[in-house]
């Protein structure tokens, strides 16, 4: 049961990695961007990125510790060549708020809640490859 819960965690944590990239790539569009809602097009892309990451049996690798740091390397490295470095800071939030349908939500309030999610996430990933080792 217990290695249920991490593969959960880390499909939607690495899920997230790359709806999140996927919509950076869709902002980057400007005629998509604008017949497009970008934090519906993240928020949907990342429940079936879960999903198929949970489901598909094949891809349990990616959710080890090592699997999610080159994950997060990797979307990391592309966002900064779709976007920039600069435009990283405040993107992502705006996505995430469009998404949520909150336009008044501070960017600040948003970054902070994602490197929470960024940390948090690499915890229980660390976590479950821990459990892992140990039986």
């Amino acid at each position: 049961m217990m290695d249920r819960k991490f593969r959960v965690a880390g499909a939607v944590y690495n899920g997230s990695l790359w709806a999140m990239l996927a919509s950076l790539a869709v902002f980057r569009v400007t005629y998509i961007e604008m017949m497009l809602n970008t934090g519906f097009v993240f928020f949907g892309l990342w429940a079936a990125f879960a999903l198929i990451l949970f489901f598909w049996k094949r891809l349990g690798g990616l959710f080890g510790l090592k699997g999610t740091v080159i994950n997060l390397i990797v979307c990391a490295g592309l966002a900064v060549a779709l976007i920039g470095a600069a435009r990283l800071s405040s993107v992502p939030a705006a996505i995430i708020r469009e998404g949520l349908k909150q336009p008044r939500m501070p960017f600040a309030q948003l970054n902070c809640a994602v490197s929470a999610f960024l940390i948090v996430g690499l915890f229980f990933t660390k976590r479950g490859k821990i459990q892992q080792e140990v039986k």
